[in-house]
């Protein structure tokens, strides 16, 4: 009868354990859902993260900001035309640059235009591909490598 008493209290034991083995990976599932469901929220509301915000304003205004008021002073000084003006601009993105004849070249402006547009097509490229991007841990990994590659140019 001890035998049998021992043999119940062992069982009971290792009843136990499994119990407990089993709750906390459970929990440990439950924290881990929780996780990966706070991401994708995360992920989704990328929009209204600060780092995209300053990216796409960026992105939508840098054709009025200090770099059209660059282009416009060149322009006005009679160094760029019209035509150059508006080729260069974000607004005009012509498949084949268009050409009105030789141009002088300005020290400063035309490396900067150069810059300009290789940044903001570099810019409007990544930014493509952030909001391609479905998994949500690869979506703000991107976020992260697209912001820190903004702040370096």
């Amino acid at each position: 009868a001890a035998d049998n008493g021992a043999q119940g209290v062992t069982s009971s034991r290792a009843f136990f354990r499994i119990l407990q083995d089993v709750t906390a990976k459970d929990q440990r599932h439950q924290e881990k859902q929780l996780r990966q469901e706070a991401l994708q929220l995360k992920a989704l509301r990328i929009h209204q993260d600060e780092r995209y915000k300053t990216m796409q304003h960026f992105r939508d205004n840098a054709a009025s900001g200090h770099f059209a008021n660059l282009v416009g002073q060149a322009r006005r000084q009679g160094d760029l035309t019209d035509f150059d003006f508006i080729a260069h601009s974000e607004r005009f993105d012509p498949i084949v640059p268009l050409q009105t004849g030789p141009r002088a070249n300005v020290p400063g402006v035309d490396g900067r235009i150069q810059w300009q547009e290789a940044f903001d097509k570099k810019l409007k490229s990544l930014m493509v591909d952030l909001d391609l991007t479905d998994d949500p841990a690869c979506r703000l990994k991107k976020l992260d490598q697209v912001h820190a590659w903004f702040q370096d140019h």
